[in-house]
């Protein structure tokens, strides 16, 4: 019981970033038209990390949920948020492989509910999906945070067993130096989480300048997007409409 207790924490504080890394991943994969900023700073998370990429034209291979009807100048995509869709057998096997080499305490618990409970192990795999991005953009960023990112989720687990070690123990001298332990441990908690956290805000602040870039570019080309628009109207061009869901700050792109 203790072990699913503490298996279960470690998916709480797997999920903490999910928002973010939800937010991320979407950035990564809608980036603007525009050219990236120059020399970007390393960063942790993937969508923030990854390097611009003009957006896909029409005919392009896209994710679950899109339609094909972007282009440079106009055509917004219509996708199914990522939150709600199951994880397919290709995101499974990376979210294995993903823990089984960096998180093997989850590895192993995943493997038993696979077993156990197939219905409940596709939907933890669905909240991982994001954290698991966002370590492997971190990884390929900014390897050092990557480690203390690594370090927090190990530090967790052993901060839960020392907790209910704590509780559990009836000696004052024993419960006082499994005390002392863990306060080390929340210690080291609270610095890795430092660098991690600093390591998203740079991510986030890349991401932000070339929104601000994307937003010049449109402006330089004011007039041909505004000819482009009244050529698509008189030719009765349906013009798409808005997507299912807002979409967030840093996955929003800008419509052409």
């Amino acid at each position: 019981m203790r072990n699913t207790f503490v298996f279960l924490m470690a998916l709480a504080a797997l999920g903490a970033a999910a928002g973010l890394a939800l937010a991320q991943e979407e950035a990564a994969r809608t980036p603007p038209s525009s050219a990236p900023a120059a020399s970007s700073a390393p960063a942790v998370a993937k969508a923030a990390a990854a390097a611009e990429t003009p957006a896909p034209g029409p005919g392009a291979k896209r994710r679950p949920g899109e339609t094909d009807r972007d282009d440079r100048h106009g055509a917004s995509r219509t996708r199914i948020p990522p939150i709600f869709r199951d994880a397919t057998d290709d995101e499974i096997a990376d979210i294995m492989a993903f823990t089984g080499q960096y998180l093997p305490w989850i590895r192993a618990e995943l493997d038993k509910m696979r077993q156990a409970d197939p219905d409940r192990f596709r939907q933890t795999c669905r909240r991982l999906r994001f954290e698991v991005a966002q370590l492997r953009g971190l990884k390929e960023r900014d390897p050092a945070a990557f480690q203390k990112a690594i370090e927090e989720r190990q530090l967790r687990t052993r901060s839960q067993d020392l907790a209910a070690k704590v509780r559990a123990a009836a000696d004052p001298k024993e419960k006082q130096g499994l005390t002392n332990e863990l306060r080390q441990v929340l210690t080291r908690i609270f610095d890795a989480e430092m660098v991690t956290r600093a390591a998203h805000i740079r991510g986030l602040e890349e991401r932000l300048e070339s929104v601000r870039n994307e937003l010049k570019d449109r402006s330089a080309h004011r007039q041909e997007i505004i000819d482009k628009r009244l050529d698509e109207a008189l030719k009765g061009t349906p013009e798409p409409g808005p997507t299912p869901t807002p979409p967030t700050p840093t996955e929003a792109q800008p419509r052409k």
